[in-house]
């Protein structure tokens, strides 16, 4: 069998209805490809990956539209040296994108990094050394900050248990952090770090999981650095207090001006019979809201590897999640499984397509944000898996608590908008439908009630409107839905007082 890259599409509307578009790209390149990851820079994404080409392991990457159109035939080599080069990670920081991944052309495992244009130009063809010891330094990730990029990576040095380091990247390729920065204190292996940025209070958020040698648990960790490269907390932060296994921890950051801001980390549970995912909402400072751990999704079927990231932002606010995760289905074979958190409680579940492979599927997920036709914003999930063929949706797909999905079709509703989208009076809602239809507006608050209901009844194609009267509404986050025949169309609002 061949491994492949596959790239889907999931059009990001929010509770409670969602539709998934049957758009797969197959990215080109050698037949053994693995550890996709992906960033967008506001206009195209960018996706790298761990390719075989003969006995070694390269990067390499190709550039993606927002239609899906793939922009590279033949893949880019972002590294192609001596040796292998793997576990790559990416981020986008104007102006230019920074790929880091773990080498052995120096015999050992080192931390490189190259920086890209927004052509796809590869801007350091050598690499440029982040971390070069002679420990095993692997499994890199990187945000982008304010000004620089922050590294982190698993190190093991000779007869230690790995620890958790960073240093920071400057976009003009310098590291600025040649003896790299510490995070992860203690005697036992720590290992599997991530991190998001506090646009805030100019932070990083990291988590990794922690090993113990006492009594082989596995616990969730934590700190913050600032973007100068500060460690703020003199000694890791747990974040669940539950006896069980935490592993596989991802964690991002929402909020901004003056609203309520904070980082949400998730993590795979052994607490139930099955895997679980379950998180925890942190202040900006990292203090736990949730220490007993929050089951996020109630399913019977083992969950793991989840990952989290910021979605659908306005301006510096940002309001809501996007979790990703595979999901074990009953006959054996995984699925990608999705869904959005709002508060520290996810809305509804989607997707679990049962994918034609028993082999572990590994979902990454990067956020598209834009205003385009036919969607206002597209999230889309990156994963590999063996296939003899190219990944489909099937005809017809199980939405959790919906029942069956029609089989996908061009919606009757599209480009919903609202403005203003932060209100205290009334709001304009507008759409765009393809042909007649009738529609119903609703105004429904996070926990899917409806607050205002509209019905306009058999509408013509073309552009239509309806203003909504929300001053008696409480303060918060609603979701403006046009209900048409098929899929409907979602937008945000928030109420302020």
């Amino acid at each position: 069998m061949s491994r492949s890259l596959l790239f889907r599409a999931i059009v990001a509307i929010a509770f409670p209805i969602c539709a998934a578009f049957p758009q797969v790209v197959d990215f080109p390149g050698p037949d053994l490809q693995l550890h996709p990851v992906g960033a967008f820079d506001g206009a195209d994404l960018i996706v790298v990956w761990e390719a075989f080409r003969g006995e070694a392991s390269d990067v390499l990457g190709a550039r993606l539209r927002l239609n899906n159109q793939l922009l590279d035939s033949t893949p880019i080599v972002i590294s192609g040296a001596e040796r292998n080069q793997a576990d790559p990670a990416l981020a986008w920081l104007s102006p230019c994108f920074l790929c880091v991944w773990d080498d052995c052309r120096n015999h050992s495992f080192d931390i490189y990094a190259a920086r890209m244009g927004t052509g796809g130009t590869v801007l350091d063809r050598q690499g440029i050394p982040v971390r070069c010891s002679g420990n095993a330094a692997q499994f890199p990730t990187v945000a982008a900050g304010d000004s620089d990029f922050f590294v982190i990576w698993q190190e093991t040095p000779p007869d230690s248990a790995s620890r958790v380091c960073g240093a920071r990247v400057s976009v003009s390729g310098s590291v600025k952090d040649t003896v790299p920065i510490r995070l992860s204190q203690g005697v036992g292996r720590q290992c599997a770090p991530k991190l998001a940025y506090d646009r805030d209070n100019r932070n990083f958020g990291i988590v990794w999981e922690q090993h113990s040698q006492e009594d082989d648990s596995v616990r969730v960790f934590g700190v913050r650095v600032s973007a100068g490269g500060v460690l703020l907390d003199s000694q890791p932060i747990r974040f669940c207090l539950n006896a069980s296994n935490q592993t596989a921890p991802s964690i991002a950051w929402y909020g901004g001006g003056e609203h309520v801001h904070g980082f949400l980390a998730v993590w795979q549970d052994d607490r139930t019979d099955t895997a679980a995912i379950y998180g925890t909402r942190l202040t900006g400072d990292f203090a736990v809201q949730d220490t007993p751990g929050r089951r996020l999704y109630g399913s019977a079927l083992t969950q793991a590897s989840p990952m989290i990231a910021e979605d659908h932002w306005y301006g510096d606010l940002v309001w809501d999640f996007m979790l990703v995760w595979q999901e074990r289905q009953g006959n054996g074979f995984w699925g990608i499984r999705y869904g959005y958190v709002s508060e520290g409680q996810l809305l509804r579940a989607f997707g679990a397509t049962t994918l034609d492979s028993s082999d572990l599927i590994t979902p990454f997920y990067v956020h598209a944000a834009g205003s385009f036709s036919p969607v206002l914003a597209v999230d889309r999930a990156v994963f590999a898996r063996e296939s003899t063929s190219v990944c489909r949706f099937p005809a017809d797909i199980e939405i959790e608590g919906v029942g069956p999905m029609p089989s996908v079709r061009a919606p009757s509703v599209q480009l919903v908008k609202v403005a203003p989208s932060v209100a205290d009076r009334s709001c304009r809602v507008t759409w765009y439908t393809e042909h007649a239809t009738p529609v119903r507006v609703q105004l429904v608050d996070a926990l899917g009630r409806v607050a205002v209901e509209r019905i306009q009844g058999l509408l013509e194609s073309g552009v239509q409107g309806v203003v909504l009267d929300v001053g008696e509404l409480p303060a918060g986050a609603y979701f403006a839905r046009v209900i048409g025949t098929g899929v409907s169309g979602v937008a945000r609002l928030v109420v302020r007082r």
